[in-house]
């Protein structure tokens, strides 16, 4: 829009007048530095006429020496030269003989709103001087980045620049003649801060101006800036010159920066650095109150099931949906944070009722039940929870939590679904969980681990295929522990590593004896973590462990869980890597995790093994039977081998038989053994119950049909 050339000259006059009326010494030259204003400051300062009439010899008297007298200041390094070089010239101290006074300098160039430099523009003033020095500096930098109004002495608009315009969004017509404090939020208005700002600059001589402003449309803006207070020679108040610079972005950053380091990104909870801040300040406020608190921490039920089965993305909806379950059950005056993963946390404000605490727990539990509806389908889920109280249970922050742990724990173990409150007992299953760690690695040094070992039999050839080797820990004489009981632990420790190396050395000695029998097509199949994935001597030490026992790398099979493959997408390369030496690798559990099948592109997969889930209830369960159909037709799409794990019955093994099942284990052909009966086991054949080949009316398969 084109203003009136009337309005266009008010605006440049009145900018004139607040130049002509400062203190500090401006100059602007063009690009051949000759002067476009020299104002009465400067004329003083440079020794030149009061008239104007010497103006042009500005330049010349503007000659620098150095701030210790010494030197002259060369032509290249003097503010107008650099300025007009594009450079900005900040607190430049140096002696200026025309005025016999040590001088401050501020140069910066003149852009015009195309961006091209046509001039400079100098500020001086004695190097003591520092009074309005940001103001200043604000005012020859502000062109295009800065609002600058001028404001009546009651407070009323009378100048607005375009940078105004287009920061505030108000025009220059609707703006001028009203009162500053359109630019304030209503909140600010109630409050009295736009009058309370004029008066502050008017007394002290500048009032700061960071605060949220509010444009025509009542959409917000955050600026920075001050007001200055302008002054006749007489002393009356003239008005005020009010500069803004828009810091939206910036602030917005900052509350975002500040919000995501103090909450969940997936939730919107707050996370564990709130939490701690809060626990701290909670039992602040308990010790000087007397009022306890309760401390809940919730673990999901079933989590893992939810992730590997429906995917991650469903797992983050669920995350979502019990943030906002557990949000509407508690009070305005709790807390709730997701401390990570599956494990949310509650801090009770008030627990002085007994019940308080059981109640918002049994509350808790009822609700995260209810099922969950994502993406269309419904989803069952659930919560544990442990719960202690400040100060009655714990008198440290630590201390407090790892006991709601150890509640937490015991309401797994009961069964989940359920809560449980801390009491001195499970300080002793903590030292049980200890000693359960120091007993293992007793148990390794001491030779206390075994190895037993189940067949998987060829259906096409009704043989022995190969023989998966399974560990197990006498602990005792009287008491071999499975490793359900043990293997989150030698897990969690680290201790997986070296006990998964001792057990593969041990079953490839095993395998190299029964092939010394002759059964040199045996291969020996062994199960993965992702601990074991992680420690970077895993893959290196195979092939070295193979050649010392003597077998080829063909004759090694890695089952590697389905779930783990979907949630460990590191291991990917490592596979690939095994699987280029010539090892064998099989997805385990398959149809429970979420593989996407794009992943069998990154590496040669040679066997998918059907979770023993789906065979269990085979043939009579149609859910059952039509997911492990699909499997066999899915692995021999691909040109791979389908095996089934848990077979336990005739009716089961024929089921997989009828339909092409490559292989099959589980108890109908044998229980895991020690190594001497494997050996027993392998070289007499007595490990079916149920010959396949046998001819008609010999008690084979064909009386199952």
């Amino acid at each position: 829009m084109h203003r009136p050339r009337a309005e266009h000259d008010d605006r440049t006059g009145l900018l004139l007048a607040v130049l002509h009326s400062m203190a500090a010494a401006v100059l602007a030259v063009d690009a051949g530095e000759q002067p476009l204003l020299v104002n009465p400051a400067a004329r003083a300062l440079l020794g030149l006429a009061p008239d104007g009439s010497e103006d042009s010899l500005a330049v010349a008297a503007l000659r620098l020496f150095r701030a210790d007298r010494g030197a002259a200041l060369p032509e290249d390094q003097s503010p107008v030269h650099r300025a007009l070089g594009g450079e900005s010239v900040s607190a430049l101290q140096a002696w200026l003989p025309a005025a016999e006074k040590a001088v401050s300098i501020d140069a910066t160039p003149l852009i015009d709103p195309a961006g091209a430099a046509i001039g400079a523009v100098i500020l001086l003033r004695e190097a003591a001087a520092q009074a309005d020095q940001d103001d200043l500096r604000m005012l020859i930098e502000g062109a295009t980045d800065y609002a600058i109004m001028m404001i009546d002495p009651e407070g009323r608009i009378a100048s607005w620049n375009p940078g105004a315009e287009r920061i505030t969004g108000h025009r220059a017509e609707d703006a001028i003649g009203h009162h500053a404090d359109m630019l304030f939020t209503e909140e600010d208005r109630g409050m009295g801060e736009p009058q309370r700002e004029l008066e502050t600059a008017r007394a002290t001589g500048r009032a700061e101006n960071n605060r949220w402003h509010v444009r025509p449309d009542g959409s917000r803006f955050w600026a920075s800036g001050g007001v200055t207070p302008l002054w006749h020679a007489d002393g009356r108040l003239r008005g005020y010159v009010k500069i803004l610079r828009d810091r939206t972005d910036e602030r917005l950053a900052e509350e975002q920066t500040r919000f995501l380091a103090n909450h969940d990104g997936l939730t919107g909870l707050p996370n564990r650095v709130s939490f701690s801040n809060r626990l701290h300040a909670s039992m602040v406020s308990s010790q000087r109150t007397g009022v306890p608190f309760a401390l809940l921490l919730l673990d999901l039920d079933r989590f893992k099931y939810v992730n590997d089965t429906f995917g991650h993305h469903a797992g983050d909806l669920l995350l979502k949906e019990v943030a906002l379950r557990i949000v509407s059950s508690i009070r305005e005056t709790d807390f709730v944070a997701r401390l990570g993963g599956d494990e949310f946390v509650v801090i009770q404000a008030d627990a002085s009722q007994p019940l308080a605490a059981e109640t918002l727990a049994r509350k808790l539990v009822l609700e995260l039940g209810r099922p969950f509806q994502l993406d269309g389908q419904e989803v069952q889920s659930g919560t544990s929870i442990g719960v202690c109280f400040y100060p009655g249970d714990a008198r440290s922050s630590v201390e407090l939590l790892k006991r709601a742990d150890l509640a937490l724990y015991r309401a797994k173990h009961a069964g989940r679904h359920t809560y449980q409150f801390y009491n001195a007992i499970l300080q002793d299953e903590q030292g049980w969980k200890r000693d359960r760690e120091a007993a293992l690695r007793a148990a390794l040094k001491n030779s206390q681990f075994e190895l037993y070992y189940q067949p998987q039999v060829d259906l096409a050839k009704w043989k022995i295929a190969s023989v998966e080797a399974l560990l197990r820990w006498n602990a005792t004489d009287m008491e071999t522990v499975l490793p359900s009981d043990f293997l989150s632990i030698i897990e969690q420790t680290g201790m997986i590593v070296e006990i998964g190396e001792w057990a593969l050395r041990e079953a490839a000695r095993q395998v190299r004896r029964l092939h010394a029998h002759g059964l040199h097509d045996l291969r020996l199949s062994v199960n993965c973590s992702a601990r074991q994935f992680s420690d970077p001597r895993f893959v290196a030490m195979i092939p070295a462990i193979l050649d010392d026992a003597g077998i080829a790398a063909s004759c090694l099979e890695l089952e590697v869980p389905e779930a783990m493959l979907a949630r460990q997408p590191a291991i990917k390369p490592q596979l690939a890597a095994l699987r280029e030496r010539g090892i064998r690798l099989t997805i385990d559990n398959f149809g429970t995790g979420a593989t996407a099948l794009r992943d069998f592109q990154d590496f040669a997969i040679d066997a998918l093994k059907i979770d023993k889930a789906f065979v269990e209830h085979l043939p009579h369960r149609r859910e059952d039977a039509a997911i492990t159909s699909a499997i066999i037709n899915l692995a021999h799409n691909l040109g791979i081998r389908a095996v089934a794990g848990g077979v336990e019955t005739a009716e089961q093994l024929a089921y997989l038989k009828a339909r092409d099942c490559d292989g099959a284990q589980g108890f109908i052909f044998s229980p895991p053994v020690p190594g001497a009966r494997l050996e027993q086991l392998v070289l007499t054949g007595h490990w079916s119950r149920i010959n396949p080949l046998s001819e008609p009316g010999d008690g084979g398969l064909d009386k199952l049909h």
